[in-house]
């Protein structure tokens, strides 16, 4: 491979991590800080000193940080890019799947159900259930959630929990307003009618993928080896997306060579409703796979200052906020407007005014 590390265009924290392409290394870096150019030049770093392409893993947790990482790494790694493996972390799960479908005893072709598929199904049954809410739209949200904790708990809880219990103490946490539910309901059967749908559809949910693979690499240790030898230099983007379940995968994927490395901004947390646990991932992160290398990238290229400010003043209301200081390398920019709105439409209303002025 022909690329050159441009070492003279990163700034100090960024040329750390580049330079640090064979260890356990926790970089926070929100947004702005040129982390997905770090990614990129930190595998180039990395098939530089002699890494197979095909033995590297880049995930995120979104389509769209995927494919701004594939873009990014065809940039800097040219030919080689396209023996990288670059994948959001579901994607990679039916990858897994499909190649040993056979083992888990499901068929290769199955179609995949995506969150707005899985909210339809789960609201679909519930209705057939005379479960009711004030809106549709929250309580589709609520069931497709409180279906895929409770599918994942095997994977990513301490201790077993009946169902039922679990499903209460979900409840208890923030059900949709007016959720009306009838005497007599049971989850277990919503659970058991959901899965059987699925199945009928030839269909796996995002929350089957996770469950397979944990179920492949805890049940068929062949399967997990073979896992092991392919991907053998993995670096992980939002590390803040991750809950217990997927990091038991990644965790897997990583033991036998020890090269897994997570980027992100845990500040940026949004998915906690859905069992992303940053503090809990990242401290099993440092126990498991110390010594990890820790670098905090707090120089922003993207924003104007005005909304740096602002950005800082939320961070920094926040209790446990990671991120101590944000450096601006912009303009000024125009004022922070602050604009209040009684509805979703009066603001979908606003932005697009907003828009169309500019």
């Amino acid at each position: 491979m022909s690329t050159r590390i441009p070492w003279d265009e990163l700034n100090a924290e960024q040329r750390r991590a580049v330079a640090a392409w064979d260890e356990c290394l926790l970089v926070m870096a929100p947004v702005g800080t040129g982390k997905t150019s770090v990614l990129a030049w930190r595998a180039a770093n990395a098939l530089l000193h002699g890494v197979d392409p095909r033995a590297v893993l880049c995930l995120s947790f979104t389509n769209k940080a995927s494919r701004q990482m594939r873009a990014r790494a065809a940039e800097v790694l040219g030919a080689a890019a396209g023996r990288v493996t670059a994948r959001t972390f579901h994607s990679l799960c039916a990858l897994i799947l499909r190649a040993d479908s056979g083992a888990l005893g499901i068929d290769s072709d199955f179609l995949i159900f995506d969150d707005e598929d899985a909210r339809s199904l789960a609201a679909a049954i519930a209705a057939r259930m005379s479960v009711a809410a004030d809106r549709r739209e929250p309580l589709a949200l609520f069931l497709s959630n409180a279906l895929q904790e409770v599918r994942l708990a095997p994977f990513s809880s301490r201790a077993a929990r009946d169902p039922e219990e679990h499903f209460a103490d979900i409840r208890a946490r923030g059900a949709p307003p007016g959720l009306r539910i009838p005497s007599g309901f049971r989850f277990a059967r919503l659970h058991a009618e959901y899965v059987h749908a699925l199945r009928e559809n030839h269909a796996l949910d995002f929350a089957d993928l996770v469950i397979g693979v944990n179920r492949l690499f805890q049940f068929h240790p062949p399967a997990l080896r073979r896992w092991q030898s392919r991907f053998q230099w993995i670096q992980v983007d939002e590390v803040q997306d991750t809950n217990r379940s997927e990091y038991r995968i990644l965790r897997a994927l990583a033991q036998p060579h020890r090269r897994l490395s997570f980027f992100g901004d845990v500040d940026q947390t949004i998915y906690e409703w859905r069992g992303s646990v940053p503090a809990e991932i990242l401290t099993a992160y440092r126990q498991e796979f110390a010594p990890v290398g820790e670098i905090v990238f707090n120089q922003n290229y993207r924003s104007t200052r005005a909304i740096l400010r602002a950005c800082a003043g939320v961070i920094h209301a926040l209790e446990g906020a990671v991120t101590e200081e944000i450096v601006p390398r912009t303009a000024e920019g125009a004022p922070v407007t602050l604009h209040a709105s009684a509805t979703l439409k009066d603001e979908a209303a606003w932005i697009a005014a907003t828009i169309e002025e500019l």
